[in-house]
């Protein structure tokens, strides 16, 4: 099991930008980190598994849509520092992007619910960190901006 508290290194993860026309898929976590914020699909890498499979699987996984295999857009990082300055939680998180013509999304894993929603709709959720301008970004790497 890793180690997501307090980890002894950084950890590596995925989330993918599933856009269709002007809507993105989001999805509100149902588990800390950040229960109950909106969010792209997304998690931990496996050991041994290709960063663009990770994402197809993490969107499965949490939405039950099947995509085609997405495009790596950009690497991010998240650090949070306890009260004391410790490093609590170090994500490399590699966004990947996808546009997702068939299908509607069903919240899985650990998602409490899931939607597709514009930037404007996206302004009034409850985003984790950087989700919105991570959108934006995306749509426009795959042209739709």
């Amino acid at each position: 099991m890793v180690q997501r508290h307090y980890p002894e290194a950084p950890l590596v993860g995925v989330c993918t930008a599933i856009w269709r026309g002007d809507r993105m898929v989001l999805v509100q976590r149902g588990r800390e980190p950040n229960m109950g914020q909106w969010a792209m699909p997304g998690g931990l890498v496996d050991v041994g598994e290709p960063l663009a499979q990770a994402a197809q699987r993490e969107v499965l996984e949490e939405t039950a849509l099947a995509v085609d295999l997405p495009a790596l857009v950009e690497p991010f990082e998240i650090i949070r520092r306890d009260d004391t300055g410790r490093v609590a939680h170090h994500y490399i998180l590699i966004m990947h992007a996808v546009i997702c013509s068939h299908g509607e999304p069903v919240a899985g894993d650990d998602a409490a619910a899931v939607g597709w929603y514009s930037l404007a709709e996206m302004e009034r959720l409850d985003l984790t960190g950087n989700t919105w301008a991570l959108a934006a970004r995306a749509r426009r790497y795959l042209g739709l901006a």
